[in-house]
């Protein structure tokens, strides 16, 4: 209660006890004001502490005037007066230690409610972090789910690299295969980081110790605000490749974390699809020269455009014939002519990019896709392969003989879009070539 609210009680007791001794002044009426006033004080008391004891000594006094006239009356009078005085002061001390215990319950309770406070946060911080871990296995899950339905390489490596590019954190992802004691970078959401991707597994780096998901050393061609966390893809002892994820430095532990629960699953998959890639390789290679077939390369040249297209890259089709084969055959036999065309088929593996695909497209014909190439890379291959085989030569009894080779370029998107343009005019260029004299690189769009 407010000073001024006490001041105002005060002064309407003080104005109704003077009304009161107005009335009751006279004789032995004025003890009755006595009580009044005493009764007053003790109320008072509450907000004024001492004034119990000045009221109850003047009461006491007033009442002692009446002494001799009724003595035992007014000795009871005094002794009420008299036990009024210790009741404010008893109510004080009792007011002030129930205070004082209600301060420290209340304390006590406020430390209690901060710390609930305290704990019902970090409970929802620890709610947001596991419902963040659910979100990131479910993605995992979702991941391997749809790896587990792929059987060819393109769609398991296409999964990996879009779904783990999307993660948060990450700039770039890799894939690693290992065949016997070699290993060679595959696929990657970076195509003109192979290079240095593949330097680095044979050179500053081997992947034959990593055996857990770990953090290692930048190429010298990653940012040094990020990390290089690798996934060893292994199953029951054989490790089967790996997957190198490139992340912002402050999710790399995260990023090591989740390879430990999703990599054996990654593993599976991968060891499913090298197994139908082993079964698959035996009937799409020509058993002749190694290459692919003309069926299987044109399914898969369906794939690998549609790819190019999408990463607005351009690509270029080599069309190959050996000039005067049919004298060869007729000449030097059958035999020699196949000894001939395995070993252009073996011109080919020195000559071409290892993400350029050959195949023998008929008898003595083949055809080269180059993905991502430029126009000097395409006739600079072409023309590799061309002095290469002009040099070849081959015994064949007491005589040696040599052949020679027409090619013809085409690229996309100069020579046109869809697929069977660009091979006609791959076809058209080789024509052009053979009349011109063979043994010559021709570009149709130069043509």
């Amino acid at each position: 209660m407010s000073m001024t609210k006490k001041i105002n009680i005060f002064l309407i007791f003080a104005i109704s006890l003077a009304i009161l001794y107005f009335f009751l002044r006279s004789g032995e009426h004025l003890v009755v004001w006595a009580y009044f006033l005493a009764l007053s004080g003790l109320y008072l008391s509450k907000h004024f502490k001492h004034l119990v004891l000045i009221t109850s000594v003047a009461s006491a006094f007033i009442a002692s005037r009446f002494f001799y006239h009724a003595p035992v009356e007014t000795g009871f009078a005094i002794f009420l007066f008299a036990l009024m005085i210790p009741i404010p002061y008893y109510y004080h001390r009792e007011t002030k230690k129930t205070e004082g215990e209600l301060r420290e319950k209340n304390r006590a309770a406020k430390r209690k409610y901060d710390k609930l406070i305290l704990e019902h946060a970090a409970s929802e911080s620890e709610r947001k972090k596991t419902e963040e871990e659910i979100e990131k296995i479910m993605q995992l899950y979702i991941i391997g789910r749809e790896l587990s339905k792929k059987i060819l390489f393109e769609d398991y490596a296409e999964i990996i690299i879009s779904s783990m590019s999307k993660r948060i954190g990450v700039s770039s992802v890799s894939i690693f295969d290992k065949s016997g004691d070699s290993w060679k970078i595959v696929a990657s959401s970076k195509p003109y980081q192979k290079n240095g991707w593949q330097e680095y597994g044979a050179v500053e780096h081997s992947f034959d110790d990593i055996y857990d998901c770990v953090i290692v050393k930048n190429p010298v061609f990653i940012n040094e605000n990020e990390a290089t966390v690798v996934w060893p893809l292994k199953l029951e002892g054989e490790i089967l490749g790996s997957i190198i994820i490139v992340c912002d430095k402050s999710f790399s532990e995260d990023y090591v974390k989740e390879g430990a629960i999703f990599a054996p699953q990654i593993a599976l998959s991968a060891k499913r699809v090298k197994l139908f890639g082993e079964v698959n390789e035996k009937s799409r290679n020509d058993g002749l020269t190694g290459l692919l077939r003309r069926s299987f390369f044109l399914e898969r040249l369906k794939y690998e455009i549609q790819r190019e297209k999408r990463y607005s890259t351009g690509f270029y089709i080599l069309m190959l014939d050996i000039d005067f084969f049919k004298n060869v055959n007729d000449k030097y036999g059958h035999l020699e002519g196949d000894r001939v065309l395995r070993s252009i088929a073996e011109t080919f593996a020195g000559s071409i990019r290892p993400q350029d695909l050959a195949a023998r497209y008929g008898g003595e014909e083949f055809i080269i896709f180059m993905p991502q190439a430029k126009q000097y890379e395409a006739i600079a291959t072409a023309e590799s392969i061309r002095k290469a085989v002009e040099l070849q030569k081959y015994r064949y009894k007491d005589s040696e003989f040599g052949v020679t080779i027409s090619i013809g370029v085409s690229g996309y998107p100069a020579d046109g879009a869809a697929l069977d343009k660009i091979i006609k005019a791959a076809d058209d260029a080789l024509y052009k070539a053979k009349r011109d004299g063979r043994n010559q690189v021709v570009l149709h769009s130069a043509s």
